[in-house]
């Protein structure tokens, strides 16, 4: 059956008047009123200049990562950034011999080893070529490590960024939509999905939030705590984020009406606490609305929340929208970009 678009459109309406009785209270929309309309187009204009000089990705289709273990430990100080990343892959290609990930040529690829053994590798053209042991039959699983390090360069609408709050240290990113490989070699392609385990080595006076379940935070007894967070449902590269600062952190809950829980983990400013907790309050009833639109909240095994950053906007990273701090004013006048965000949980993430 068809419905006409003005049916729809007004359905929505109403299905939001009475779910998010806050808007009521909130003046009319004014352009000339928003802080954000400025901020947003000169990150825009910059984002699609920096984005056409680019090299194209890689898009190397003919194998396929399954899962991905990526370690990361920002060094503060000196704004640098090491790691490693396993992909546990499977061919695609009969006879493979050759894969590629793209990974910027600002950053350095220290050691790359395929099933633990040393392989041969080149790095140009922020690609790097990794030629296998031997060629591989299709549906042949392998490993693939690479140790890396360096400087991460900044592009589009800022995928990685050194910044602060308050006095604070701020480490944000934002890789949509191929900003990925300025930080961690990867297949820097919104189709290539896979599990994840993610380890975050930071000062352990701050937080670092992330995709899926918080597995545990080890104190590494030298002044760094490592986050584990472990995403189950299937994500791609520029929907990982690493965000640290001095965060404060809550939880609110969300309720489905078959009596299912979600934990919604908030890590916010600690200067913008009382700010952040009322405009992000109508996020239960948000997500109610949004299940009774599309579907069930398609992490729902997981669960879903907000990381401040310092960007004039949102961005939806998977299960943690990070979320602009000019955005968290207390007056609920963006409430809009915190249920267009979580909106995006559904189309965006689920649905790439």
């Amino acid at each position: 059956m068809k419905t006409r678009p003005l049916a729809v459109a007004v359905a929505l309406a109403a299905l939001l008047a009475l779910a998010l009785p806050a808007l009521a209270a909130v003046p009319p929309y004014d352009p000339a009123d928003d802080p954000l309309l400025g901020l947003k187009s000169g990150f825009c204009g910059a984002g699609r200049a920096l984005l056409g000089a680019r090299a194209p990705v890689a898009a190397d289709y003919s194998w396929d990562v399954l899962h991905a273990t990526l370690h990361f430990a920002p060094n503060f100080g000196a704004q640098t950034l090491s790691g490693t990343v396993q992909f546990d892959s499977e061919a695609v290609s009969d006879g493979l011999a050759q894969v590629t990930l793209d990974f910027s040529d600002l950053m350095v690829v220290d050691a790359v080893r395929q099933d633990g053994a040393p392989v041969a590798w080149t790095h140009a053209a922020d690609q790097i070529a990794v030629t296998l042991a031997g060629p591989l039959a299709a549906g042949t699983p392998f490993s693939l490590e690479l140790e890396f390090h360096g400087s991460p360069g900044s592009s589009g609408f800022g995928s990685f960024t050194w910044t602060d709050h308050a006095g604070t240290p701020l480490l944000a990113t934002l890789s949509e939509p191929e900003g990925a490989r300025d930080w961690w070699p990867c297949k820097d392609v919104p189709d290539e999905k896979f599990t994840a385990d993610l380890y975050y080595r930071v000062p352990s006076q701050y937080s670092a939030p992330g995709p899926g379940l918080l597995q545990s935070v080890t104190d590494n007894g030298d002044g760094t705590s490592t986050w584990h967070w472990q995403e189950n449902y299937l994500i791609n590269s520029y929907l990982i984020a690493l965000t640290v600062t001095n965060y404060a952190h809550y939880t609110d809950w969300y309720v489905s009406a078959g009596g299912d829980s979600l934990p919604i983990e908030n890590y916010v400013y600690p200067e913008n606490y009382s700010n952040s907790v009322e405009d992000l309050s109508i996020t239960p009833t948000a997500i109610a609305l949004m299940d009774s639109l599309f579907g069930a909240y398609p992490f729902m095994d997981e669960k879903y929340g907000h990381m401040t950053f310092h960007w004039a906007g949102a961005m939806e990273h998977q299960t943690c929208t990070s979320m602009g701090n000019i955005v968290l004013g207390g007056g609920h006048f963006y409430d809009r970009i915190v249920v267009h965000e979580l909106t995006h949980q559904w189309f965006g993430d689920a649905v790439t």
